[in-house]
C-alpha cells in the first residue's frame, strides 16, 4: 500500500484536504453491540469482496462545544499542548499506542469561506491488528515486527456540512423526504504518509521501515439542532469515530478454527479502541477547568492541580482491556523479581529496572519524580545493557560483602 508523500506544510495541506474529501464515499454499516455502560452505538462496515478492510463506527453524543473539541483534539490545551506530555492518541489508546512524537505543528489557517483547518504531523509506533508469525526468528527481531511504524497526518477542518433528519419518529408512510440542513461541524483525521525527510531523524522510522498496513481515524463532530427547551443547556453535539485498520474478515473466515479465532480476539480490541477513541469528555471537563482556573505567575510557581491520569478515561475505567502484565519498555512479564512501577512522565506501566528517580528542583517541588528509560534517554536506549549492568553491579556489591565478611572472621 502506497502513502502519499508530505515533506513540507503545502504538501501536508493538500493531502489534508484530499483525505478529507473520503468521508463522502458511500458505505454500508451494521449495528452491532456495544459495553452496557457505554453510551456510544456501534457499528461495523459491510462484507464486500472488494474491500479488504475492516472498519468500525461509534456514535456519541458529548455535552460540549465544537471550539471545545477543537482546542482538544487539535492539543491546544495546557495538558496535551506539551511536548514532554502523552499525545492524545497515546492517551485514548494505551493498548495500542506504544510510542511516539510531535514532528512538526502547522499554523492555523483561516480561509475567506469562514473554514479554518489545522495540520500537525507525528510519529507513531503502534500495535498492529493483524497477525504476525515469526516463525524461527529471534526474540530481538519479534520484538521489532511486534509494531508498526507510521507517520501519521492530523488534519482537523472547521467548516459545514449536510446534517440529515433521521428520527424514526416522522411517519413512514410520508412523502415528503427526510429535511437536510447545513450546520457548523468539525473534522478531524489521522492518515499514514510517507515523508522522507521527516523520518530520516529517528532511525526506526525510516521511509523502507514505515509500515504497510492500513490504519486510519476520523472524526466527524456535529452541532445538534436546537430546540426552545435546549436552549438554556450547555452545548451538545454528536461525535462519529471512524477507525480502519487492514483486517480481512473473509480472508480468515475460510481458514481453520484457530485463524476464526485469533480474527474474533482481532476485531474485539478493534471495536474496543473505537469505543476508547470516543471518550473525550474527561479531556473537555479538564480544558474547562483550565480556562477557569486562574494563572499562576512566575513568582509563585506551584504544583499543577490537575493530574493527568486523572483526565485519562482509561484510567478511570481501570486496566480491563489495557493489559499491563509485561514492561512498556523492555516487555519483560511483572513478576516477584520484577516489580510493576509506572513513569509519571508518560504514565506508562514499566518494571523497577526500566525506572529511575530523579530530585525535582527545590522551587517547584519537595517530592521525587519516577521516569522511565525512554523518557530518560529516548526512544534509542540500550535496555538490555542496562539490566546487564544493574545485574552486575548487584552481583559485585553480593560479593565485596561476602569477601569482608570473611575478611573479618579471619
Amino acid at each position: 500500500m502506497s502513502f502519499a508523500a508530505v515533506d513540507d506544510e503545502q504538501q501536508a495541506r493538500l493531502c489534508g484536504r484530499a483525505r478529507a474529501k473520503e468521508i463522502f464515499q458511500p458505505m454500508r454499516w451494521k449495528r452491532i453491540g456495544t459495553l452496557p455502560d457505554e453510551a456510544a452505538k456501534l457499528y461495523e462496515s459491510a462484507r464486500r469482496s472488494t474491500n479488504r478492510s475492516y472498519s468500525l463506527r461509534a456514535v456519541k453524543p458529548l455535552q460540549a462545544s465544537l471550539d471545545e473539541v477543537e482546542a482538544v483534539l487539535t492539543g491546544q490545551t495546557a495538558l496535551l499542548g506539551r511536548d514532554d506530555t502523552p499525545s492524545l492518541l497515546a492517551r485514548l489508546l494505551p493498548s495500542t499506542y506504544v510510542s511516539g512524537g510531535r514532528i512538526d505543528r502547522y499554523p492555523t489557517l483561516e480561509h475567506s469561506t469562514s473554514e479554518r483547518e489545522n495540520v500537525a504531523l507525528q510519529y507513531a509506533r503502534l500495535k498492529p491488528y493483524t497477525a504476525k508469525h515469526p516463525g524461527q526468528e529471534t526474540k530481538n527481531a519479534v520484538l521489532l515486527e511486534s509494531v508498526d511504524n507510521y507517520v501519521l497526518l492530523g488534519y482537523t477542518l472547521s467548516t459545514k456540512l449536510q446534517r440529515s433528519d433521521t428520527s424514526k419518529r416522522k411517519d413512514s408512510d410520508s412523502a415528503t423526504p427526510r429535511t437536510t440542513s447545513s450546520v457548523p461541524s468539525l473534522l478531524h483525521l489521522y492518515r499514514p504518509v510517507s515523508a522522507p525527510s521527516f523520518s530520516e531523524r529517528r532511525h526506526d522510522f525510516r521511509p523502507e521501515k514505515l509500515a504497510a498496513n492500513d490504519f486510519s481515524i476520523t472524526y466527524i463532530i456535529q452541532e445538534m439542532p436546537s430546540s426552545d427547551e435546549q436552549e438554556q443547556k450547555e452545548a451538545s453535539v454528536t461525535l462519529e469515530v471512524v477507525l480502519t485498520s487492514s483486517l480481512d474478515p473473509q480472508q480468515a473466515a475460510n481458514q481453520d478454527d484457530k485463524a476464526k479465532e485469533v480474527l474474533t480476539q482481532q476485531k474485539q480490541r478493534l471495536r474496543h479502541d473505537a469505543l476508547c477513541l470516543t471518550r473525550l469528555q474527561p479531556f473537555i471537563d479538564a480544558y474547562r477547568q483550565e480556562k477557569t482556573r486562574p494563572s499562576l505567575t512566575a513568582t509563585q510557581p506551584r504544583e499543577p492541580q490537575h493530574d493527568p491520569k486523572d483526565c485519562d478515561p482509561n484510567m478511570l475505567r481501570g486496566s480491563m482491556f489495557a493489559g499491563g502484565r509485561t514492561c512498556g519498555v523492555c516487555h519483560r512479564k511483572f513478576g516477584p523479581f520484577c516489580w510493576k512501577k509506572q513513569c509519571e512522565a508518560c504514565d506508562k506501566l514499566v518494571c523497577n529496572q526500566c525506572l529511575s528517580v530523579l530530585a525535582a528542583a527545590p522551587s517547584f517541588s519537595r517530592r521525587k519524580k519516577r521516569v522511565c528509560s525512554q523518557c530518560l534517554y529516548g526512544e534509542t536506549a540500550n535496555v538490555a545493557a542496562m539490566h546487564k549492568a544493574a545485574v552486575e553491579a548487584a552481583s559485585d556489591d553480593g560479593k565485596s560483602s561476602v569477601s569482608s565478611a570473611g575478611s573479618a572472621q579471619g
